[in-house]
């Protein structure tokens, strides 16, 4: 993403399913900030990748939790009070909010 025309036209359409079933979608794997513009602008409101943050312990993101929103600022565009766990249970990913 940004460069496939036909990537961007799956995940906008992805975005209006999820919109539509009153779910959110969380894009992954950002890392440019071109592609969370482009995310952005087809109507993906939420993300997570190495733009955003590296891998947290679990203690440093119930950490980041305890101490509010100014610490989370650091790692997210926009904090959104959540963490995803990822399969092995060690690791989080804070998740930021794109628009």
């Amino acid at each position: 993403l940004p460069h496939s025309i036909r990537s961007m036209l799956l995940v906008e359409e992805i975005c209006h399913l999820a919109t539509s079933m009153k779910m959110i979608a969380i894009a992954e794997g950002i890392e440019r900030q071109e592609q969370a513009d482009a995310l952005r602008d087809v109507g993906c409101e939420y993300g997570q990748g190495y733009l955003f943050s590296r891998p947290l312990s679990v203690e440093d993101c119930e950490g980041l939790l305890a101490a509010g929103q100014e610490s989370f600022s650091q790692y997210l565009c926009q904090p959104v009070g959540d963490c995803s766990r990822r399969t092995n249970g060690r690791e989080l990913w804070p998740q930021g909010r794109l628009s």
